[in-house]
């Protein structure tokens, strides 16, 4: 039987789980491996003098977990979440799988096969479309000695999920899925760390089709800001001489047309910040007043396109002469495929290594084309 490593990472808000632990430990010992136990606490949780106990200086289970692996001695290593109430026969049976497997990595997912609640099949489709495995926030993980040795210095946790940074680290074809009965839990938010792990992993399995989504989702709250500040923008400026006076060539009153270039900066402003912190993430190492710059330039036509449609097509059809903010809606989509195209081949460039090394706290997001 297997050398196994069982870690269990702790922190202060953990539930007591010496009796769940001990029957696991019980268990993987009657079936014939030989268990080396590790106990890890964060900062956060107290000292022990208990063999296999173990506590760092940083915070969260993730860390945690993560120096467990790095510390533990055994073939098989094996992630427990004191949140979960997993069954022994689970734990063993899982052990079981992870020996007998070609995978590297192994989750117990209690969604696999689409079964449980609607709910939980629902949920289980979407993070296996999202991420390539049905439970992220799995509280059992196992990993192989040999993989875990070759990623062990990638590692970059955060949080309190155990398996997320594993999963940035374990392409699609080293991992295997493991059904398990759901236990019973006091663990299961998302924390704003597993969201940034969410957007990494859709980033790395669906490329640039990942990127334009997120893309459109800032442009779509850019449309709030510039439809809600256009308005605003008309009543402040009509009734006066602007509206009295005609823009050549595209048609429309002055007072339009300096609203709709008003609003269409504050959106324009608006939507680089988010798209600079979220969607191209990666770039956020370079010089934020180049980016803004080169982002204003660069969609310079899309910016064109959609001001010149503010204003020709209210003064050309009666429906939008009635609703000029229905027009608005036709120049920020008629814009949004520039704005796109522009931003991530032009502004927001791949960091390359040297600009990574030298930000370190700027999370280097590798990037994956997109295949569909």
């Amino acid at each position: 039987m297997a050398r196994v490593s069982l870690i269990v990472p702790t922190t202060a808000l953990s539930p007591d789980f010496s009796d769940r632990v001990a029957r696991s430990r019980h268990g993987l010992a009657e079936a014939g491996h030989d268990v080396e136990f590790l106990v890890v606490s964060d900062s956060t949780g107290s000292e022990s003098d208990a063999i296999g106990s173990i506590r760092i200086d940083e915070t969260g289970l993730a860390r945690a977990g993560v120096e467990g692996l790095r510390r533990a001695s055994g073939d098989l290593l094996v992630l427990m979440d004191p949140g979960f109430d997993f069954r022994p026969d689970d734990v063993v049976d899982f052990v079981a799988h992870l020996a007998e497997t070609e995978a590297d990595l192994v989750v117990a997912s209690r969604f696999k096969g689409g079964k449980g609640r609607p709910v939980g099949r629902l949920y289980g489709t979407m993070m296996h479309l999202l991420t390539g495995t049905s439970d992220p926030m799995s509280g059992l993980v196992g990993i192989k000695r040999e993989r875990l040795d070759e990623i062990v210095d990638e590692l970059r946790p955060s949080g309190d999920h155990l398996l997320w940074e594993m999963l940035t680290n374990v392409d699609r074809g080293g991992r295997s899925e493991f059904a398990i009965v759901a236990p019973r839990t006091v663990r299961g938010r998302l924390g704003l760390q597993e969201f940034r792990h969410l957007k990494k992993l859709a980033d790395q399995r669906y490329g640039n089709f990942s990127r334009l989504l997120q893309f459109c989702a800032v442009g779509a709250s850019g449309m709030i800001v510039d439809l809600s500040s256009y308005a605003l923008f008309q009543k402040l400026l009509g009734g006066g001489n602007l509206a009295r006076s005609s823009v050549p060539i595209v048609g429309g009153t002055f007072d339009l047309a300096l609203a709709a270039a008003l609003s269409i900066t504050l959106a324009l402003t608006w939507n680089f910040l988010l798209n600079r912190r979220l969607t191209f993430s990666y770039a956020r190492g370079g010089s934020i007043v180049r980016q803004y710059l080169t982002y204003a330039l660069s969609n310079s036509l899309g910016i064109a396109l959609s001001w010149s449609l503010r204003l020709f097509l209210p003064s050309r059809v009666a429906f939008f002469a009635q609703h000029k903010l229905a027009a608005a809606v036709v120049g920020i989509v008629a814009a949004t495929g520039i704005s796109f195209t522009m931003a991530r081949w032009l502004v927001f460039q791949k960091a390359t290594p040297s600009e990574a090394e030298s930000n370190p706290g700027t999370p280097n997001f590798v990037e994956f084309e997109s295949t569909l």
